[in-house]
């Protein structure tokens, strides 16, 4: 079945499972890099069977009036999407939520859509970051 695939979760820094997953999946050092250096920008990588997208995810604390930024790095490849979280924070939840209906787009369009899904939650974020901003000039 082409739409059945496999979405991994992995939140916070789980040096060992990553290098597990490096290992059963054929990940390439580089993607690895991608997943544990925070500090890199926004940037996608085509590997031969693997695509890699580094994120900044930003969200608005409004009990600490700060500005926070989590480095989010997406993998998909063949039938798995992975998604590695720097926080224990679950920045995914609304996708969770989402995927869970038997109907959803997300579930059902494969991996591919899935990631639009995702970054599309990023992006909401950035929106609710700017009108935060907006309303502060």
């Amino acid at each position: 079945d082409s739409a059945t695939y496999t979405w991994l979760d992995i939140q916070g820094k789980e040096d060992q499972m990553i290098e597990d997953l490096q290992e059963k999946y054929g990940l390439h050092a580089r993607i690895i890099k991608n997943v544990q250096d925070t500090s890199l920008r926004t940037r996608v990588q085509i590997f031969d069977s693997y695509l890699s997208l580094v994120l900044k995810h930003l969200e608005w604390g409004e009990e600490e009036a700060a500005l926070h930024a989590e480095h989010i790095c997406y993998i998909i490849g063949p039938k798995v999407v992975m998604s590695f979280q720097e926080h224990t924070k679950d920045s995914l939840a609304s996708v969770k939520e989402q995927i869970l209906s038997p109907q959803s787009k997300a579930r059902t369009l494969g991996p591919p859509f899935l990631l639009v899904v995702l970054i599309r939650n990023s992006f909401r974020k950035y929106f609710d970051v700017l009108a935060h901003f907006n309303e502060d000039l």
